[in-house]
């Protein structure tokens, strides 16, 4: 896997869309970072969930079953950094490319729904 700066490697980026449009069968895998142009932090940068509530704290199956209030607290955090959110133009052009069946699906560890919402 490469990260593509089109300034830099101008090359990659014509080699991954010419792959990307001729898969038989593209996926997207995404995670938080698509979501932080929505205005939702990322678990782990400055700001991020993880930077007020520790996950061994808050974010186990442990601490979910010993106390479930306080797991609450994470969800509850979780929820407002959710509220009126949108999806943004990458959920958007992912929505479009499996419309348009360039895209067979997309796999995600993200809760926040603004991949469904785009469509």
């Amino acid at each position: 896997m490469k990260t593509i700066i089109p300034e830099k490697y101008e090359d990659y980026l014509f080699e991954a869309a010419a792959r990307f449009t001729t898969a038989a069968c593209a996926v997207a895998l995404t995670g938080a970072g698509v979501s932080v142009n929505s205005g939702i932090d990322d678990f782990r940068s400055p700001g991020g969930l993880w930077s007020k509530l520790s996950p061994d704290e808050y974010a186990t199956l442990e601490v979910f079953i010993r106390s479930p209030a306080k797991a609450w607290i994470l969800y509850r955090e979780m929820g407002k950094g959710l509220l009126d959110k949108q999806p943004n133009k990458a959920h958007k052009v992912l929505a479009d490319f499996e419309r348009n069946g360039l895209l067979k699906g997309l796999v995600t560890q993200n809760v926040d729904h603004l991949h469904q919402a785009a469509g």
